[in-house]
């Protein structure tokens, strides 16, 4: 793939940083349509980061967050931990549940063994990590809508550290999740881009006990 002022002959635009003469670091690369990868790179394939998609004209519409809630995790057979690490090969220092509630919150543990020594220690990102798994596992996981994903977006509307029984501190992030919705075509497959921006507000309980203020 040649490129030429971080740009493709077809149109496509990448700004950010290289290695070896690919994209590697932080960028974000925009297609012709408007859509967009922003965040992190490893030698020319997008890691982690958001994902954008201009709609035109698109009709937004809410809807209950109770529709992609997931169900409870049975910890007498499973954990958080494992459960991402079977979905995404990753490690991440939690603990708890899902997020929805008090007492369902997600503890992020800086002293947790997936936590590297001699590494700064940054609770926030891991809260966004999270964020992303969760919401792109709800969205994956439900049967009554399909979505494109790469129009998935997730904006924060309000924030709030909440001090609990025991010292026990929360972090609670309001989120509003929206993606672009996919009809089913004649043979009951999910192909037909809709132009409808489904739409769901939801929140974020994250138990930060073991790093705020220290």
């Amino acid at each position: 793939m040649e490129w030429k002022d971080g740009k493709r002959q077809e149109g496509d635009e990448y700004v950010g940083e290289y290695k070896y003469n690919k994209r590697h670091g932080q960028g974000t690369y925009t297609f012709p349509d408007g859509k967009k990868f922003s965040g992190e790179w490893r030698y020319g394939e997008f890691v982690d980061g958001e994902h954008f998609k201009t709609l035109k004209e698109a009709l937004k519409m809410t809807v209950s967050a109770t529709n992609f809630q997931l169900a409870p995790i049975d910890l007498q057979k499973t954990t958080i931990e494992q459960m991402i690490w079977d979905d995404v090969q990753l490690k991440f220092p939690f603990e708890g549940g899902w997020g929805y509630s008090k007492d369902d919150a997600l503890i992020i543990n800086k002293n947790h063994a997936n936590v590297t020594k001699g590494v700064p220690f940054y609770g926030v990102g891991f809260e966004y990590k999270f964020v992303r798994y969760r919401l792109y596992k709800e969205l994956a996981l439900n049967r009554n809508h399909y979505f494109v994903t790469e129009s998935v977006k997730y904006n924060l509307k309000t924030q709030a550290v909440i001090r609990g029984e025991g010292g026990k501190v929360y972090d609670l992030l309001k989120f509003e999740i929206c993606a672009e919705e996919l009809f089913l075509n004649d043979k009951g497959e999910p192909s037909i881009q809709s132009d409808v921006l489904l739409c769901y507000d939801t929140e974020y309980w994250f138990e930060i006990s073991s790093f705020f203020g220290k």
